[in-house]
């Protein structure tokens, strides 16, 4: 059975803005690469979000490439296509190229389009008719149609933003996609299943009417007082018979989702596809939380699952594969460290009112049985699985609890990448690079505290951890020290190891981890009178200009140094910070004022308090002396009664240049 195609498209009142959605522009970042890569994270994430958790099976996800015959599919696009030539028109009245693109498409005689579908999930629950529903639970259909930027999600999802559903308006040329969905009667929903066509172009004039950016392929009808209101099709014939038909849907009434994502360019084809499941999942598929199907335009069948991962993985790297062969190890190394039999060495727990820093705590978060334990590891070419405490304390409800991170170690005969891999709940988190490149290893987060607070650090493409994000910011108590402190667990663990091994062997995980032994400074060259060869003073021509008169001692001068040296020095750490400490006996205290370093200005008038504050986030530790006052980017600092100061400031953000201004109070 076909359906009447008719494309519904709210009419605008003349004071509406002109709009069109750009946030499909949102998934275009360095790390998500291809078109390829945009669809798989974000399909991939929302069908893990939704696992029906009375399922034990793993989420299983059907992607096929294909191609549609326009005899078959006329009447889908029938009244679509005048809205997307007004839309084209409506941004330039004479067309252009656009223009006679969107021609090209409407007159091909194939198209290539795209279906993804998950099983084993709960489907968009809710509904269907209810277009107000905001607010509810198992309410997924209303913020799939009818909301942008909203979600039921939090932060302990893999995506909550909301938007990720413009990925497919993105990947298709003319911004549209279809979606079947089928839905768990016991849940108390119509089984479906339900099916829905979704366009987001520009708003646009059509006949002198003015009309919305954004139309749907649906049922009209009644709801309460609404008398006309578009929702699925609700019945097995109309959209949901052509989806299966046509575009290949396998679904039936099976609870899950069905996306079709028509006109799809040529870059998105299955290798790429498959290429980017395994790119980005393969720690979800080793977790045994997802097995995936991609099907090619030919009929070629590719799969990955948890039993055949390390197989497929060997193939590529046969095949020259350089992705595979750095995933290869790192999934081997995730299936021992998942292992219920896994040995892991506990750091300490740290203070829970303090900022959280790797420099400040050896003995409290390592200790020497807990370096030697890990260095008896490397030295035995052993894989290494570390547990690291994390303390989560939201502000608003007071909430506090433990959670934990878990870092995996492999050496050097294991693969050859330095650079630390981040995974979140499966999800990769692919561009959190700490520098230095100092350890192989792989971050695992997967308890539920944990994935959400760094969930909530998230962008939309959900590739980094920044406390600037508007679900983030103010949340946490030293938020943005932890997101720092978790950055920075393979090498600080690494580095803390490396420090109880001071007096026994410096070079012990030097072939391991190919970390460098700092250089030998050379030995300063003791300064010599030019024409007797004597070390100065010279005591043949007891040269004048050569010692200091007031004082009678050779130059350079101790005591003119002393007299005229600041009474403090200030030294940068690694993982993003500094450290005060008097050279000499201070009389007075000091003010501190710290900013991100900026070329174009003055960096201290620059300073926004988005970019730290001290009064919740860097931490302060005052060895010598004693803290007045700390608010906004500055410190009130005071010796102590000896003269002596010793004060450290961590938790910066280690790629940003750090300037500090250090002023006597008078």
């Amino acid at each position: 059975m076909t359906i009447e195609a008719n494309w519904w498209f709210l009419e605008l009142p003349i004071m509406a803005k002109d709009s069109v959605s750009v946030l499909g522009e949102f998934f275009t970042t360095n790390s998500v690469a291809s078109m390829a890569d945009s669809i798989v994270r974000e399909s991939v994430q929302n069908s893990l979000d939704a696992k029906n958790e009375e399922i034990t099976d793993p989420v299983s996800i059907r992607f096929q490439v294909g191609a549609a015959k326009k005899r078959e599919t006329e009447h889908l696009f029938g009244t679509l296509w005048p809205h997307l030539e007004a839309a084209v028109k409506n941004n330039d009245p004479d067309g252009g190229p656009d223009l006679e693109k969107l021609l090209t498409l409407r007159e091909l005689d194939e198209f290539r389009y795209l279906t993804i579908e998950d099983f084993n999930t709960t489907g968009l629950r809710g509904d269907p008719r209810d277009p107000v529903s905001d607010h509810k639970d198992n309410n997924e259909l209303y913020y799939f149609v009818r909301t942008e930027g909203k979600s039921t999600k939090t932060g302990e999802n893999r995506g909550s933003w909301g938007i990720g559903k413009y990925t497919y308006v993105d990947a298709s040329a003319v911004s549209t996609f279809f979606f079947l969905t089928g839905r768990d009667p016991a849940g108390g929903f119509t089984a479906g299943p339900l099916s829905m066509g979704v366009v987001a172009t520009k708003t646009h004039v059509l006949d002198g009417t003015r009309y919305e950016g954004y139309g749907y392929l649906g049922a009209v009808g009644s709801y309460g007082s609404d008398p006309e209101v578009i929702y699925p099709f609700e019945s097995e014939g109309n959209l949901a018979s052509d989806c299966t038909e046509i575009f290949g849907v396998s679904r039936r009434s099976e609870p899950g989702v069905s996306l079709v994502v028509p006109y799809i360019d040529e870059e998105l084809t299955g290798v790429e596809i498959f290429k980017s499941v395994v790119r980005n999942y393969c720690v979800a598929v080793a977790l045994g939380k997802l097995s995936v199907v991609v099907v090619g335009e030919q009929g070629e069948e590719w799969s990955l699952n948890a039993g055949n991962l390390e197989s497929v993985l060997e193939e590529l790297l046969t095949k020259g594969d350089s992705e595979a062969k750095e995933l290869l190890p790192l999934v081997q190394l995730v299936k021992w460290g998942i292992n219920p039999g896994c040995e892991r060495v506990v750091l300490g727990k740290l203070p829970e009112n303090e900022a959280p820093s790797w420099l400040l705590n050896y003995e409290m978060l390592m200790g020497e049985e807990r370096s030697e334990a890990i260095r008896g590891c490397i030295d035995g070419n052993e894989m290494l699985a570390v547990r690291v405490p994390v303390h989560i304390e939201k502000k608003r409800n007071s909430e506090k609890i433990w959670s934990h991170i878990d870092v995996l170690f492999f050496s050097s005969d294991h693969g050859t990448s330095q650079l630390p891999h981040y995974y979140r709940d499966g999800l990769r988190i692919s561009e959190v690079s700490p520098s230095p490149k100092t350890v192989r290893s792989v971050v695992l987060i997967n308890d539920a505290p944990v994935t959400e607070m760094l969930g909530d650090a998230e962008g939309v493409a959900h590739i980094n951890w920044s406390a600037n994000t508007e679900r983030f910011r103010g949340k946490y108590a030293n938020g943005q020290n932890w997101i720092s402190f978790i950055k920075n667990a393979p090498k600080e663990i690494i580095r803390l190891a490396q420090s109880g091994d001071r007096d026994e062997d410096e070079t012990a995980l030097q072939d391991a981890f190919n970390i460098p032994k700092p250089p030998t400074p050379k030995p300063k060259q003791q300064r010599k009178c030019k024409a007797h060869g004597n070390p100065l003073p010279c005591s043949e021509c007891k040269n004048e200009d050569e010692v200091c008169k007031p004082h009678g001692n050779p130059k350079p001068c101790p005591e003119c140094i002393k007299a005229n040296e600041k009474e403090w020095r200030v030294t940068e750490l690694d993982e993003g910070g500094f450290t005060i400490v008097s050279n000499k006996k201070m009389e007075k205290g000091v003010v501190v004022r710290v900013a991100y370093d900026d070329s174009s200005g003055d960096p201290l008038k620059n300073w926004k308090v988005y970019d730290f504050s001290y009064e919740d986030l860097p931490a302060v530790v005052v060895t010598e002396g004693g803290l007045i006052e700390k608010s906004g980017n500055s410190l009130t600092l005071q010796p102590d009664g000896n003269g002596n100061l010793k004060v450290s400031s961590a938790g910066f953000d280690p790629k940003r240049d750090l300037f500090v201004k250090v002023e006597k109070i008078v």
